[in-house]
Protein backbone atom coordinates (compact mmCIF):
# COMPACT_ATOMS: atom_id res chain seq x y z
CA UNK A 1 0.00 0.00 0.00
CA UNK A 2 2.92 2.34 1.14
CA UNK A 3 4.38 1.71 -2.62
CA UNK A 4 1.18 2.12 -3.67
CA UNK A 5 0.76 5.68 -2.49
CA UNK A 6 4.09 6.53 -3.30
CA UNK A 7 3.89 5.67 -6.85
CA UNK A 8 0.33 7.75 -6.53
CA UNK A 9 2.23 10.95 -5.05
CA UNK A 10 5.41 11.10 -7.75
CA UNK A 11 2.86 10.43 -10.65
CA UNK A 12 1.13 13.51 -9.24
CA UNK A 13 4.16 15.30 -8.52
CA UNK A 14 5.15 14.51 -12.35
CA UNK A 15 1.75 16.01 -13.81
CA UNK A 16 1.90 19.11 -11.52
CA UNK A 17 5.41 20.07 -12.55
CA UNK A 18 4.39 18.90 -16.04
CA UNK A 19 1.53 20.91 -16.84
CA UNK A 20 3.16 24.11 -14.41
CA UNK A 21 6.05 24.07 -17.13
CA UNK A 22 3.47 24.09 -20.11
CA UNK A 23 1.76 27.20 -18.24
CA UNK A 24 4.62 29.06 -17.73
CA UNK A 25 5.85 28.38 -21.61
CA UNK A 26 2.33 29.63 -22.87
CA UNK A 27 2.82 32.86 -20.67
CA UNK A 28 6.52 33.46 -21.56
CA UNK A 29 5.40 32.54 -25.22
CA UNK A 30 2.74 35.16 -25.15
CA UNK A 31 4.18 37.33 -23.49
CA UNK A 32 6.92 37.63 -25.55
CA UNK A 33 4.70 37.74 -28.85
CA UNK A 34 2.94 40.43 -27.24
CA UNK A 35 6.06 42.60 -27.29
CA UNK A 36 7.00 41.79 -30.51
CA UNK A 37 3.62 42.91 -31.57
CA UNK A 38 4.19 45.75 -29.61
CA UNK A 39 7.74 46.43 -30.56
CA UNK A 40 6.53 46.05 -34.48
CA UNK A 41 4.05 49.14 -34.11
CA UNK A 42 6.13 51.15 -32.04
CA UNK A 43 9.11 50.76 -35.32
CA UNK A 44 6.30 51.68 -37.56
CA UNK A 45 5.24 54.47 -35.79
CA UNK A 46 9.06 55.88 -35.23
CA UNK A 47 9.98 55.74 -39.09
CA UNK A 48 7.29 58.43 -39.35
CA UNK A 49 8.66 61.24 -40.56
CA UNK A 50 7.82 65.26 -40.20
CA UNK A 51 9.96 67.66 -42.64
CA UNK A 52 10.15 71.27 -41.31
CA UNK A 53 11.36 73.78 -44.12
CA UNK A 54 12.34 76.84 -43.74
CA UNK A 55 12.17 80.29 -45.84
CA UNK A 56 15.20 81.69 -47.57
CA UNK A 57 16.05 84.32 -45.06
CA UNK A 58 16.14 82.18 -42.25
CA UNK A 59 18.95 82.93 -40.05
CA UNK A 60 21.38 79.92 -39.23
CA UNK A 61 21.41 81.11 -35.52
CA UNK A 62 17.67 80.49 -35.79
CA UNK A 63 17.52 77.22 -37.40
CA UNK A 64 20.31 75.62 -34.67
CA UNK A 65 18.09 77.39 -32.31
CA UNK A 66 14.84 74.95 -33.00
CA UNK A 67 17.19 72.11 -33.03
CA UNK A 68 18.17 72.75 -30.00
CA UNK A 69 14.63 73.26 -28.55
CA UNK A 70 13.44 70.12 -30.88
CA UNK A 71 16.36 68.33 -29.14
CA UNK A 72 14.86 69.13 -25.78
CA UNK A 73 11.19 68.56 -26.23
CA UNK A 74 9.66 65.46 -25.07
CA UNK A 75 8.45 64.19 -28.13
CA UNK A 76 11.40 63.89 -30.48
CA UNK A 77 12.88 60.45 -31.41
CA UNK A 78 15.99 61.41 -33.54
CA UNK A 79 16.13 64.70 -35.88
CA UNK A 80 18.51 65.45 -39.18
CA UNK A 81 19.45 69.02 -40.47
CA UNK A 82 19.43 68.98 -44.19
CA UNK A 83 20.91 71.88 -46.27
CA UNK A 84 19.43 73.43 -49.40
CA UNK A 85 23.06 71.96 -50.69
CA UNK A 86 22.11 68.59 -49.34
CA UNK A 87 19.13 68.57 -50.14
CA UNK A 88 20.19 68.82 -54.33
CA UNK A 89 22.65 66.35 -54.13
CA UNK A 90 19.75 63.94 -52.81
CA UNK A 91 17.69 65.10 -55.75
CA UNK A 92 20.25 64.38 -58.24
CA UNK A 93 20.85 60.78 -56.65
CA UNK A 94 16.91 59.80 -56.97
CA UNK A 95 15.71 61.87 -60.13
CA UNK A 96 19.34 61.69 -62.01
CA UNK A 97 18.36 65.64 -63.14
CA UNK A 98 21.06 69.02 -62.47
CA UNK A 99 18.19 71.48 -61.02
CA UNK A 100 21.11 74.06 -61.22
CA UNK A 101 22.20 73.63 -65.34
CA UNK A 102 18.28 73.81 -66.15
CA UNK A 103 17.27 76.62 -64.19
CA UNK A 104 20.47 78.78 -63.22
CA UNK A 105 19.83 78.31 -59.29
CA UNK A 106 19.30 75.72 -56.30
CA UNK A 107 14.94 75.22 -56.17
CA UNK A 108 15.40 74.10 -52.75
CA UNK A 109 15.29 75.21 -49.02
CA UNK A 110 17.08 73.89 -45.86
CA UNK A 111 14.68 71.78 -44.09
CA UNK A 112 14.98 69.47 -40.80
CA UNK A 113 13.44 66.01 -40.73
CA UNK A 114 12.52 64.69 -37.49
CA UNK A 115 10.93 61.35 -36.17
CA UNK A 116 8.33 61.67 -33.20
CA UNK A 117 8.09 59.14 -30.41
CA UNK A 118 5.96 56.13 -30.55
CA UNK A 119 3.14 57.98 -28.83
CA UNK A 120 3.33 61.25 -30.30
CA UNK A 121 2.32 59.55 -33.68
CA UNK A 122 -1.63 60.71 -33.93
CA UNK A 123 -3.62 63.27 -35.21
CA UNK A 124 -3.89 65.50 -32.12
CA UNK A 125 -0.33 65.52 -31.14
CA UNK A 126 0.51 66.22 -34.63
CA UNK A 127 -1.77 68.70 -34.82
CA UNK A 128 -0.44 70.67 -31.72
CA UNK A 129 3.18 69.99 -32.66
CA UNK A 130 2.83 71.39 -35.95
CA UNK A 131 0.95 74.32 -34.62
CA UNK A 132 3.72 74.92 -31.86
CA UNK A 133 6.99 74.99 -35.13
CA UNK A 134 4.39 76.66 -37.19
CA UNK A 135 5.01 79.90 -35.48
CA UNK A 136 8.24 80.39 -35.83
CA UNK A 137 8.28 83.43 -38.24
CA UNK A 138 11.46 81.50 -40.13
CA UNK A 139 9.52 78.26 -41.10
CA UNK A 140 7.78 78.80 -43.94
CA UNK A 141 5.91 75.04 -44.45
CA UNK A 142 5.63 71.52 -42.27
CA UNK A 143 4.61 68.66 -43.80
CA UNK A 144 3.78 64.90 -42.99
CA UNK A 145 2.23 61.85 -44.52
CA UNK A 146 -1.07 62.58 -42.90
CA UNK A 147 -2.65 58.93 -43.45
CA UNK A 148 -4.43 59.22 -39.76
CA UNK A 149 -7.88 57.96 -41.03
CA UNK A 150 -11.18 59.36 -39.33
CA UNK A 151 -13.97 58.61 -41.57
CA UNK A 152 -15.17 56.24 -44.26
CA UNK A 153 -14.62 58.68 -47.42
CA UNK A 154 -11.16 58.92 -45.96
CA UNK A 155 -10.66 55.56 -45.67
CA UNK A 156 -12.31 54.87 -49.14
CA UNK A 157 -9.74 57.57 -50.68
CA UNK A 158 -6.72 56.01 -48.99
CA UNK A 159 -7.36 53.02 -50.89
CA UNK A 160 -7.73 54.79 -54.22
CA UNK A 161 -4.53 56.37 -53.29
CA UNK A 162 -2.59 52.90 -52.31
CA UNK A 163 -4.10 51.50 -55.12
CA UNK A 164 -6.32 48.76 -53.61
CA UNK A 165 -9.10 48.82 -55.98
CA UNK A 166 -11.06 45.84 -54.25
CA UNK A 167 -11.26 47.15 -51.13
CA UNK A 168 -12.53 50.42 -52.83
CA UNK A 169 -15.05 48.56 -54.44
CA UNK A 170 -16.44 46.60 -51.31
CA UNK A 171 -16.66 49.79 -49.12
CA UNK A 172 -18.54 51.42 -51.62
CA UNK A 173 -21.45 49.07 -53.59
CA UNK A 174 -21.50 46.21 -50.43
CA UNK A 175 -20.91 47.98 -47.22
CA UNK A 176 -23.18 50.32 -45.30
CA UNK A 177 -21.69 52.16 -42.25
CA UNK A 178 -23.24 52.04 -38.79
CA UNK A 179 -20.05 53.88 -37.00
CA UNK A 180 -16.79 55.35 -37.63
CA UNK A 181 -14.39 56.18 -34.64
CA UNK A 182 -10.73 56.02 -33.79
CA UNK A 183 -9.64 52.35 -34.80
CA UNK A 184 -13.07 50.99 -34.22
CA UNK A 185 -15.40 50.80 -38.03
CA UNK A 186 -19.12 48.84 -37.39
CA UNK A 187 -20.64 47.95 -40.42
CA UNK A 188 -23.60 46.47 -41.31
CA UNK A 189 -23.29 44.77 -45.66
CA UNK A 190 -25.96 42.81 -48.05
CA UNK A 191 -24.76 39.16 -49.38
CA UNK A 192 -21.91 40.06 -51.99
CA UNK A 193 -19.41 41.11 -49.50
CA UNK A 194 -16.62 39.51 -50.12
CA UNK A 195 -15.39 37.04 -47.37
CA UNK A 196 -12.21 37.73 -46.45
CA UNK A 197 -13.04 41.49 -46.40
CA UNK A 198 -12.92 41.78 -42.57
CA UNK A 199 -9.23 40.05 -42.49
CA UNK A 200 -8.05 42.01 -46.25
CA UNK A 201 -8.89 45.29 -44.69
CA UNK A 202 -7.53 44.95 -41.43
CA UNK A 203 -4.32 43.94 -42.11
CA UNK A 204 -3.75 47.25 -44.68
CA UNK A 205 -4.94 49.63 -41.86
CA UNK A 206 -2.38 47.98 -39.55
CA UNK A 207 -0.08 48.73 -42.31
CA UNK A 208 -1.01 51.94 -43.40
CA UNK A 209 -1.63 53.19 -39.92
CA UNK A 210 0.96 50.91 -37.56
CA UNK A 211 -1.86 50.68 -35.25
CA UNK A 212 -4.40 47.77 -34.86
CA UNK A 213 -8.29 48.32 -35.51
CA UNK A 214 -11.37 46.51 -34.80
CA UNK A 215 -13.77 45.96 -37.33
CA UNK A 216 -17.50 44.66 -36.37
CA UNK A 217 -20.69 43.59 -37.76
CA UNK A 218 -23.97 45.24 -36.81
CA UNK A 219 -27.58 44.73 -36.76
CA UNK A 220 -28.40 47.99 -37.17
CA UNK A 221 -28.63 48.51 -41.02
CA UNK A 222 -26.51 51.86 -40.76
CA UNK A 223 -26.36 54.37 -43.70
CA UNK A 224 -26.84 54.00 -47.28
CA UNK A 225 -23.68 52.36 -48.57
CA UNK A 226 -21.62 55.13 -51.51
CA UNK A 227 -22.83 53.88 -54.80
CA UNK A 228 -26.71 54.16 -53.14
CA UNK A 229 -25.81 57.76 -52.22
CA UNK A 230 -24.12 58.59 -55.55
CA UNK A 231 -27.16 57.25 -57.53
CA UNK A 232 -29.73 59.42 -55.18
CA UNK A 233 -28.00 62.01 -55.67
CA UNK A 234 -27.84 61.39 -59.34
CA UNK A 235 -31.43 61.33 -59.41
CA UNK A 236 -32.15 64.58 -57.44
CA UNK A 237 -29.81 66.14 -59.91
CA UNK A 238 -31.82 64.78 -63.34
CA UNK A 239 -34.95 65.53 -61.29
CA UNK A 240 -33.81 69.02 -60.73
CA UNK A 241 -32.69 69.48 -64.25
CA UNK A 242 -36.05 68.16 -65.44
CA UNK A 243 -37.95 70.87 -63.54
CA UNK A 244 -35.98 74.03 -64.89
CA UNK A 245 -37.51 76.50 -67.42
CA UNK A 246 -34.48 75.77 -69.68
CA UNK A 247 -34.97 71.99 -69.92
CA UNK A 248 -38.37 72.71 -70.78
CA UNK A 249 -37.97 74.87 -73.74
CA UNK A 250 -35.53 72.24 -74.80
CA UNK A 251 -38.28 69.53 -74.53
CA UNK A 252 -40.46 72.02 -76.48
CA UNK A 253 -38.57 71.76 -79.40
CA UNK A 254 -37.23 68.45 -79.17
CA UNK A 255 -39.96 66.27 -77.54
CA UNK A 256 -38.44 63.03 -78.41
CA UNK A 257 -35.09 63.76 -76.74
CA UNK A 258 -34.06 62.26 -73.17
CA UNK A 259 -32.13 63.08 -70.56
CA UNK A 260 -29.79 59.77 -69.31
CA UNK A 261 -27.07 61.63 -67.17
CA UNK A 262 -25.90 64.49 -64.92
CA UNK A 263 -22.25 65.39 -64.34
CA UNK A 264 -21.13 67.80 -61.68
CA UNK A 265 -18.29 70.71 -62.73
CA UNK A 266 -16.47 69.64 -59.58
CA UNK A 267 -14.95 73.51 -59.93
CA UNK A 268 -18.28 75.00 -59.35
CA UNK A 269 -19.17 72.57 -56.71
CA UNK A 270 -16.42 73.62 -54.41
CA UNK A 271 -16.55 77.12 -54.34
CA UNK A 272 -20.32 76.69 -53.29
CA UNK A 273 -19.19 74.48 -50.67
Amino acid sequence: MRNIKNRRLFTSYVSITVIMSIVLFLFGFFGIFFISSNSIANSFKEDFSVSIFFKENAKKIEIIQLQNELLMSSYIQKLKYISKDDALLIMKEEYGQDFIQELGFNPLVNSIDINLKSEFVEASSLDSISAIISKKKYVDEITYDKNLINSLDELINYCAQKKELKLKYELEKNVNLVKFEKNRIEISFNENLDKDFVKDLSAKLFEWTAERWIITFSKSKGEMSVREKQKNKKNELINEVKNSAIYKKVMEKFPDAELLDVKINKTEEDQND
